[in-house]
């Protein structure tokens, strides 16, 4: 019995988390297991939309909401089909709030095997404040497997 059949992958869109998501496909393909692939959004919604130009006057914080989520959604969308071509994912999604906490509460919530991230993200925040990596295997309840770019 494969030991990881329910797998995560974090992306940032960095090249770091895009071979993350190569390596997390594999071994989900190689072990028959479930891929998802997951975006944290490091902002609400409200200024995701904003700086995204989304933001009119007719909306209210709910149209507001729910825009900047298909937006991130389908850019979500795009990244994974750029990345892994024609993989069948589990489940795909695209959440707001602090990274490192996003990630460890589906996680948990989606009884997660494994989750396979990259090693560095895409922000000065990451050297800053500390790595959404170092974050993650602090506290991730499953083990977490950093993919290094090199020979992916």
């Amino acid at each position: 019995m494969p030991l990881f059949t329910r797998i995560l992958a974090p992306t940032d869109y960095s090249d770091c988390a895009s071979d993350a998501v190569r390596f997390a496909a594999r071994l989900a393909a190689e072990n028959d297991g479930e891929l998802h692939v997951v975006h944290v959004v490091g902002k609400t919604p409200l200024r995701y939309a904003v700086r995204e130009g989304m933001l009119t006057s007719e909306d209210t914080d709910d149209s507001l909401t729910r825009k900047a989520s298909d937006a991130a959604h389908d850019e979500l969308a795009t990244e994974v089909e750029r990345v892994i071509p024609g993989v069948t994912l589990a489940a795909r999604a695209a959440l707001f709030g602090d990274p490192g906490r996003e990630i460890i509460d589906y996680a948990d919530e989606n009884d997660i095997d494994v989750i396979v991230m990259g090693r560095r993200g895409e922000t000065l925040a990451d050297v800053i404040l500390g790595s959404t990596a170092e974050r993650v295997i602090r506290h991730s309840p499953c083990p977490v497997l950093i993919a290094k770019s090199k020979g992916l």
